[in-house]
């Protein structure tokens, strides 16, 4: 008997997207079963490393309990028998497994290992999905070689397509009336609080075209933002309220730089009131 090797991967060697209506029932039965679990088959499109989820097959009869989910085989055969002949693509395409876990997390247990080890001798390629009642989800993809091993891609990207056509067709006639601002940022935009005095010095002309490794220290200056205009020193030490609150006022009106040093001044020290009010730990603001 071949081993399983079951391992993460670190690049990504496949994908899976999951249809939403059959995304929606996977979550909607195990929710329905409660403390109990439940399994089907599912129906994949494999091209490649990308393989898409297309149904999912249930018996008419299975027998399940907290900790597991059993399916007869003349149950199975009665379930797939009617594709064998009227459907033969859909019944080559029967590649996957699906069960719920209720509530006891993601996971294989040895039971799950055993199941997909004999099926995947059979089928080839074999993805296998679980699932929990409070949304999580499991992927693995399992591929036997020509020599019979088995390599077991384990929590694989899964992607769900979770929205209708009609919502799909507005999303793209809405993006098309959005224009997106071009900004040019600093190399370290966003992973820096602070920026280097040289930098700073530059004052109206920062940033500068290029960018060097430097010790980061506070700046004594602030820069001209292309879309903002001036950004005081401070501004980068406000919270993300606190800024949208500097762009939505400088926006309105015009504010000088004493002006926009004053409202960044005004916000940090209502951060700060606010912070005290929430801490009576915290010192007050001096």
């Amino acid at each position: 008997m071949v081993e399983i090797n079951i391992y993460d991967r670190e690049e990504e060697e496949y994908t899976v997207t999951i249809d939403k209506i059959v995304y929606q029932k996977m979550f909607a039965l195990g929710k329905a079963m409660g403390e109990n679990e439940v399994q089907g088959m599912l129906v994949v499109d494999i091209k490649d490393r990308k393989i898409i989820v297309e149904d999912i097959l249930l018996p008419a009869e299975q027998i399940v309990t907290g900790g597991s989910a059993d399916i007869d085989s003349k149950e199975m055969a009665k379930m797939l028998e009617p594709y064998v002949a009227k459907d033969p693509e859909l019944f080559a395409k029967v590649k996957g497994w699906w069960h719920s876990h209720n509530s006891l997390g993601v996971f294989w247990s040895a039971v799950d290992d055993n199941n997909v080890k004999k099926i995947v001798q059979v089928a080839g390629t074999f993805v296998s999905i679980v699932t929990t009642n409070d949304g999580k989800l499991l992927t693995r993809v399992d591929k036997k070689l020509s020599d019979g091993m088995v390599i077991t891609y384990n929590d694989v990207t899964t992607y769900a397509d979770m929205y209708d056509d009609a919502v799909m067709k507005w999303v793209d006639k809405i993006k098309k009336t959005v224009k997106v601002a071009k900004i040019k940022w600093p190399k370290n935009a966003g992973l820096l609080d602070v920026f280097d005095d040289e930098l700073a010095e530059e004052g109206e002309n920062w940033p500068p075209s290029t960018q060097q490794q430097r010790p980061i220290r506070k700046p004594t200056k602030g820069y001209k933002d292309p879309q903002h205009g001036y950004i005081p020193p401070l501004f980068a030490s406000l919270d993300g309220f606190s800024k949208t609150a500097f762009y939505s006022t400088v926006a309105k009106s015009k504010v000088s730089k004493k002006g926009r040093k004053n409202l960044v001044r005004k916000l940090l020290l209502q951060e700060q009131e606010i912070m005290q009010a929430n801490n009576p730990l915290i010192p007050g603001v001096m």
